[in-house]
């Protein structure tokens, strides 16, 4: 800070000015008063972060002293929010409200994934009927047709029903239900030396010991980890068990045609799958569950669409017309090659995933402006949807 003077003003300037600085039209004084407000300001950012944490320590303290009062009301907040978020979204999305009973029908219709219609254009809606003569679902199709998404949908609508929220469907009776077990998905429990069949089978065991009558089950390839007759036995052995003893409203997907076989021979049991349109070269997914057992697992088919090479789709046909041939089962290789596609997707996946992430981190937020960062969010969202297709 400084007091600048032109040349041909020099002879006015006080003698308690203090020379700073020449320059070629002028020179700059400085004075005690104005080193002392230099130095006020100067300290001033010091002494604001001073009395910013001096400020936040006496609230903290006063917060202390009213925990209790604070806690409750972050609670309210929290339930209002959570209230309000579940009335905003089924007014703005035309969700019904289900019928809550203490029965044991369950009855969707029209029921859609409040997650994956987000994402999916012309979101095909299911039915749903479980009922004391018809309560074990045997869902068969090929992997994308649409099983896991369609049990998911049941168990999520089941769940929002009994929070209290309106849900995605058309009409909707829920019964009251004790439990919701599911058995979703694989993976290792490395840590505790646990196997994916093992860790399948430990989750299966817990849903047998514990499910009553009024629970609702979701088992997603149940037996998948293990070879196919293992499989096979174990899937026939769980339907007939909760058939018999436990007569839990249940949703199986599942690769195994044989456990169709159940129908007619266990109480409850019912056939359904997921629609496919197949043609000379390809297949088309249609989303809509119908009666009966699937046609075929179209694994080789699901595989050309994942794209592996033709030399490996020819030599699959080959393999398998020789099979035929020997009066083998199809799903001999029909479960190897779904396999292999879906290793093969989940290595897309997550690298789509990883490349999301790592564009999010180059993001620069202090130099991107609003334009620029709607382009941006624009253009993940777009990525997301392709993953979802």
């Amino acid at each position: 800070y400084y007091i600048e003077v032109t040349k041909p003003n020099l002879k006015y300037v006080p003698s308690y000015f203090r020379r700073r600085q020449t320059l070629s039209n002028s020179e700059r004084f400085t004075t005690e008063e104005l080193q002392r407000l230099e130095e006020k300001i100067l300290s001033a950012q010091t002494r604001i972060n001073d009395l910013e944490y001096e400020i936040y320590r006496e609230l903290r303290e006063r917060v202390v002293k009213e925990l209790d009062k604070v806690g409750n009301n972050a609670s309210a907040v929290a339930e209002v929010d959570f209230i309000q978020s579940l009335a905003q979204v089924a007014y703005e999305k035309d969700w019904v409200r289900p019928e809550i009973h203490e029965g044991y029908e369950l009855l969707i219709e029209e029921g859609r994934h409040p997650v994956i219609e987000e994402f999916v254009e012309n979101y095909v809606p299911n039915d749903t009927k479980l009922n004391e003569s018809s309560f074990v679902y045997v869902i068969t199709g090929p992997n994308m047709a649409g099983k896991s998404s369609y049990i998911r949908q049941v168990g999520v609508l089941t769940l929002l029903s009994h929070i209290g929220s309106f849900i995605p469907a058309r009409r909707a009776k829920i019964p009251v239900v004790d439990a919701l077990f599911t058995r979703i998905g694989s993976g290792d429990v490395l840590a505790l030396g646990v196997s994916t069949f093992m860790n399948e089978m430990l989750e299966v065991s817990n849903i047998l010991n514990n499910a009553t009558e009024r629970s609702l089950i979701i088992l997603d390839e149940v037996g998948r980890g293990t070879s196919t007759y293992d499989g096979i036995a174990i899937s026939k052995a769980i339907v007939k068990y909760i058939s018999e003893k436990l007569k839990a409203k249940t949703l199986l997907a599942t690769h195994f045609l044989e456990i169709t076989e159940l129908e007619g021979k266990l109480k409850g049991v019912k056939n359904y799958h997921m629609e496919v349109e197949k043609t000379e070269e390809r297949i088309r997914f249609l989303y809509i569950l119908k009666e009966g057992k699937a046609e075929g697992s179209f694994g080789i088919e699901v595989a050309k669409l994942a794209g592996l090479p033709e030399e490996v789709i020819k030599e699959a046909r080959e393999i398998l017309k020789e099979l035929e041939k020997k009066g083998k089962e199809r799903e001999e290789i029909i479960p190897f090659l779904e396999e292999t596609f879906k290793k093969s997707e989940e290595v897309q996946r997550r690298e789509a995933y990883e490349e999301i992430i790592k564009r999010i981190e180059e993001i620069d937020i202090g130099n991107t402006t609003p334009l620029e960062a709607l382009i941006i969010l624009s253009q993940l969202k777009e990525r997301v949807k392709s993953l979802t297709r």
